[in-house]
């Protein structure tokens, strides 16, 4: 009788060893859950950062493209209007006769011409 109760004895202190390597193993198990989802939420704060500064810089764009297609209309209207005094100003130009012998005459518009070419020069052609 006390060979058996020394044998539940030990065998209650085996379960007890047991159990508490369980309940060790348990806890840094639990340690590192804990660890996971703190670097989970890290990294989430950070997208949700990089996010935040993609939107921004969407934002930035969408306004960019919009001024630019504003004055890409506003460019357009001018080239429009330019061409039209261009049109009206050959107009107003064939209405004058030059002899073929006055080269002074051609000298003097040449004069008034030259410098005024530059205005209506654009710097893309």
């Amino acid at each position: 009788m006390i060979q058996h109760s020394v044998n539940t004895v030990a065998g209650g202190e085996s379960l007890a060893t047991q159990t508490a390597k369980i309940l060790q193993n348990a806890a840094e198990k639990s340690q590192l859950v804990e660890q996971a989802i703190q670097e989970i939420a890290a990294a989430s704060s950070a997208q949700a950062q990089a996010i935040e500064q993609i939107n921004h810089g969407l934002a930035q764009v969408s306004a960019i493209m919009q001024t630019n297609a504003a004055s890409a209309e506003e460019s357009s209207a001018s080239s429009q209007e330019l061409a039209a005094q261009a049109q009206t100003l050959r107009q107003e130009v064939g209405k004058f006769k030059l002899n073929k012998d006055s080269s002074d005459d051609i000298t003097c518009i040449e004069k008034f011409v030259e410098p005024h070419t530059e205005i209506v020069k654009s710097p893309y052609r």
